[in-house]
């Protein structure tokens, strides 16, 4: 009679879980939460939405929670799982050892290595019963590496980039015949699968599979240290070895003697220009800065001009050569130019009227071209096919890299002044910076970043 008894209550409890189910309040939209366990204060989740797993312990897990959110958006299909999760305090175990809680609840520091247990993957396949159909669908949420993560809230990032690659997280199980001939690689037939959906259930015992991999070898040595404290051999903590080291060190006699070496020697670097402009006076609003440097390689790779309010990097070849060029304000610009430590000052005089006007652009990365340009207010643009105008000019395109880029106004004319920069080619990913000049003055500083080729991007507009 009493196995009889089991019999029927354990085929009552197993039916009353066939039976849970959820009703989407709008078709084509699945959001359900799979809980195992009932300690979940820390993720509040709407009754309406849970779904409780009742078949088997999943090893170390005190509870968990798979948040599963299936959607058809603008016409295409979207998954977003998410899995929180509690470690069991009451024991966990590794492949041949068992912590238990309670007794290493008396060392803190074997508390806080148990505390700081997390899993090093977890593996989900999860079934869902889609209805009104009946139809059986399983996700199947890839490994996810968790070793990074400092939380115990773990997204799984699993949609796919491409209709294409659906299987890889969806397969459709048919159990209807109005399915017999459903491929689970066709997008549109999964897209009507969800359209027509109307509520969710678990479908049976086997609902959701897991696969978790703990770190064996941190859960091993939590109950190695507790059998050693156990018998009364205390190791120094991590902490108290570096506290003794540092005081072993403060107490040694300190050297005080004149020594050769108690200052660093600097490697030395040599520039040699080709032309030193040095007190130079010239009426080009960009010149031309060349020459050579010599030096340990790693430290003569790249170079940097300093001008007035802006400045740029430039290479420096193999066998240490450079040409760069840097644009110039009206009146006195005190440049430097800047190898690894060397450093060479250029102080330059432009004889130029002062312009109302002036952008000047630099980018981060070699070979690549970046264009700029302005538009005034009677929609005439400058740059690089269209170079001048009465009152506007490009003096300088550069097309191999770092920049720079120069255009100026001499007299504005009133409305609004737009800014913007083209990358033409090779600047995907690349940095630009626009510095901009008023009356030869520092106004702004712009900075912007390529997605893609042949993108342009409005920097700013200036009203006069």
């Amino acid at each position: 009679m009493k196995k009889i008894l089991v019999i029927v209550w354990t085929l009552f409890f197993a039916l009353s879980s066939f039976s849970q189910e959820v009703v989407l309040k709008q078709k084509g939209f699945i959001n359900v939460a799979i809980q195992y366990g009932y300690k979940q204060d820390y993720l509040q989740i709407p009754s309406d939405k849970k779904l409780n797993y009742t078949f088997g312990v999943v090893k170390n897990f005190e509870s968990f929670v798979l948040v599963y959110k299936a959607w058809n958006l603008i016409g295409e299909l979207a998954t977003n799982p998410v899995f929180y999760w509690e470690l069991n305090k009451t024991s966990i175990s590794s492949s041949s050892r068992v912590v238990h809680f309670s007794e290493i609840s008396k060392y803190p520091d074997l508390v806080k290595r148990y505390q700081a247990i997390m899993p090093q993957y977890i593996s989900i396949v999860l079934q869902l019963q889609l209805f009104p159909d009946g139809n059986l669908v399983t996700f199947k949420i890839k490994d996810t590496d968790l070793g990074y993560s400092t939380s115990r809230s773990i997204s799984f990032p699993v949609a796919p980039g491409s209709p294409a690659k659906w299987s890889d997280a969806m397969n459709v199980q048919k159990t209807r015949k109005l399915y017999t001939d459903l491929d689970p690689n066709d997008e549109r037939e999964l897209r009507k699968l969800l359209n027509e959906t109307t509520g969710v259930s678990l479908p049976d015992g086997y609902n959701l599979r897991m696969d978790v991999k703990w770190p064996d070898d941190a859960i091993n040595e939590i109950a190695i240290l507790y059998d050693k404290y156990e018998k009364g051999i205390k190791e120094p903590s991590p902490l108290e070895e570096v506290k003794k080291k540092t005081q072993e060190t403060a107490a040694l006699p300190k050297y005080t003697k004149p020594d050769f070496w108690g200052e660093p020697a600097a490697i030395p670097i040599k520039v040699d220009l080709d032309k030193d402009l040095n007190n130079a006076t010239t009426t080009e609003g960009v010149v031309k800065i060349s020459g050579k440097a010599s030096g340990p390689e790693f430290l003569i790779k790249k170079g940097k001009i300093i001008a007035e309010g802006y400045d740029q990097e430039f290479d420096v070849n193999s066998s240490g050569g450079f040409t760069t060029q840097v644009v110039l304000g009206a009146g006195l610009n005190k440049v430097k130019l800047v190898i690894g430590s060397k450093v060479i000052e250029q102080n330059i005089t432009l004889n130029r009227e002062p312009v109302d006007l002036r952008a000047t652009l630099t980018w981060n990365t070699a070979n690549s071209d970046i264009d700029l340009y302005i538009t005034d207010p009677e929609k005439f643009t400058c740059f690089y096919s269209n170079k001048s105008s009465s009152n506007m000019r490009l003096d300088v395109d550069n097309t191999s890299g770092y920049g720079p880029e120069n255009i100026y106004v001499t007299k504005v004319k009133k409305g609004t002044y737009t800014i913007s920069v083209k990358n033409y080619s090779r600047g995907e990913g690349t940095e630009a910076t626009i510095y901009v000049f008023i009356n030869e003055k520092l106004k702004d500083m712009h900075k912007v970043r390529f997605t893609g080729s042949g993108q342009t991007i409005t920097v700013s507009n200036y009203s006069f």
